[in-house]
């Protein structure tokens, strides 16, 4: 194995592959919340957290914190691949990204191929290096529950007097 300090980087095509692959992970995970009778998982609370999360009420944040655990307990028992997939799906798709650049001291007259290179080393050392991986763990969670709330969202646009059955339907 190549250790970061022997110049460990995420390869644009390396990182390409993985983010579409945490999407098809990702998507996976919603279809299995969203649609529990093809999973394993049931969750006897679907309607409510369903009706909380369209309705905007007072429960909206007990509806999240569920949701919050369902991602956890799903996340500790996913196998490493699944895991590093949505981490760079995660990475690619929020401001955790441009926190990371702000870490790194970028030379402007850096080209793009020097660019990708500082980049890609410090997304590998984000995602395998870091001594404290809790800050992005939480931040994918979240992002997590975050599309979870969207998607649900989206249902009620499409047509307000539409429930978990109907979707189901």
């Amino acid at each position: 194995m190549i250790t970061f300090e022997n110049k460990l980087l995420v390869t644009n095509d390396i990182n390409l592959a993985l983010v579409q692959y945490g999407d098809i992970v990702c998507k996976d995970l919603m279809k299995a919340f969203i649609f529990p009778y093809n999973s394993k998982e049931v969750h006897s609370d679907l309607n409510q957290i369903w009706d909380d999360l369209r309705s905007g009420g007072s429960n909206v944040v007990d509806s999240e914190i569920k949701i919050h655990r369902y991602f956890e307990a799903i996340f500790e028992e996913a196998n490493n691949g699944k895991k590093v997939a949505l981490y760079y799906l995660y990475l690619n798709n929020s401001d955790y990204l441009e926190m990371i650049m702000e870490r790194i001291e970028l030379d402007t007259n850096l080209d793009q191929d020097e660019f990708e290179v500082i980049l890609g080393r410090a997304i590998a050392e984000e995602i395998y290096y870091a001594e404290n991986k809790d800050e992005l763990y939480l931040g994918l969670i979240q992002y997590l529950v975050n599309y979870l709330c969207s998607l649900i969202k989206e249902f009620n646009q499409i047509d307000d007097d539409l429930d978990i059955e109907g979707v189901f339907r």
